[in-house]
């Protein structure tokens, strides 16, 4: 038996008028995966770390100056360059230059520890293309077959789940979510454990497509278990929002920018890990973001 703890709707929206996603810079906020409410009043399930709320979170990939054409220079914002060590995806993996990383982890938090959650979340933003491996593609045709990314398309579904990063074009990003039992805690069996948001396929990959993305999918956890996600750029150097098509060959920042699409649905932080966006954060935003949005936390 499954039992519904929240779901999107007016009690969503007025727990995260409530919220506080400074951390993360979330406008408009996330109620911390709030779900429900236990004894007291208080939440049955929050999802939450030191970035704020995981419920409207963000993933951003911005821009250090206009760039060139269709690129852009994306370094730490600490840092004289790209950095050159070595960053480890997930066991497995073959390691990259570290170049632009970072993570953000998130707590979940339930009376019951014995209780497993499925946690529904819609993913909403714009990201260039990276091969995966060791996984499966979301998106599949009525046969069964994986459905390619479409340039053209407004709603490219990449999701692709469990797996790791691919090891051919490493200087394409990464935007993971990885899940993890506390420590000396088992994993939920059968649970996928990693998931990314802007799976290609070989034809793509490799080429100046800048998607947008709409993809909907659920994970399991436990109270105690973390949540990460992950972004990753190996050579700081971004795809810039061209809009629909490519691959791109502009010449110039401005004639890039002057097809830049603009998702209405998502409202972008003014600040990002302490770090002021451009312009504010107004759209149409000039390079990548992927947007967390809970829509519903279920009890088995």
């Amino acid at each position: 038996m499954k039992t519904l703890i929240v779901s999107t709707g007016l009690v969503l929206a007025a727990l995260s008028a409530c919220s506080n996603n400074s951390g993360a810079g979330g406008a408009g906020g996330g109620s911390g995966g709030i779900a429900g409410s236990g004894a007291g009043g208080a939440p049955a399930v929050m999802i939450t770390g030191d970035t704020g709320s995981f419920d409207n979170s963000f993933l951003i990939t911005s821009c250090a100056s206009a760039g060139t054409g269709f690129d852009c220079p994306n370094p730490p914002p600490t840092a004289a360059g790209c950095p050159t060590t070595l960053w480890m995806p997930p066991t497995g993996a073959t390691a990259e230059g570290i170049g632009s990383t970072y993570d953000e982890t998130f707590t979940v938090t339930a009376a019951d520890p014995n209780q497993i959650y499925d946690v529904t979340v819609h993913v909403q933003g714009q990201v260039e293309g990276r091969t995966y491996t060791g996984g499966v593609r979301d998106a599949i045709d009525s046969g069964g077959n994986p459905v390619l990314p479409d340039p053209n398309g407004v709603a490219n579904n990449l999701l692709y789940i469990g797996g790791k990063p691919g090891t051919t074009r490493v200087d394409y990003n990464v935007f993971m979510l990885t899940i993890a039992p506390p420590d000396g805690g088992q994993p939920i069996a059968a649970a996928p454990t990693f998931y990314a948001f802007n799976s290609v396929d070989v034809t793509h990959e490799g080429q100046h497509f800048n998607y947008q993305i709409d993809e909907t999918f659920t994970f399991k956890v436990q109270s105690g278990f973390v949540v990460t996600l992950t972004n990753h750029d190996s050579n700081c150097i971004a795809i810039k929002n061209c809009g629909v098509g490519g691959p791109y060959g502009f010449s110039s920042s401005a004639l890039c920018e002057a097809q830049a699409r603009t998702i209405s649905a998502v409202t972008l932080p003014a600040t990002f890990m302490g770090n002021a966006l451009p312009n504010g954060g107004a759209q149409p935003f000039q390079t990548q973001f992927v947007n967390f949005q809970i829509t519903s936390i279920v009890a088995e």
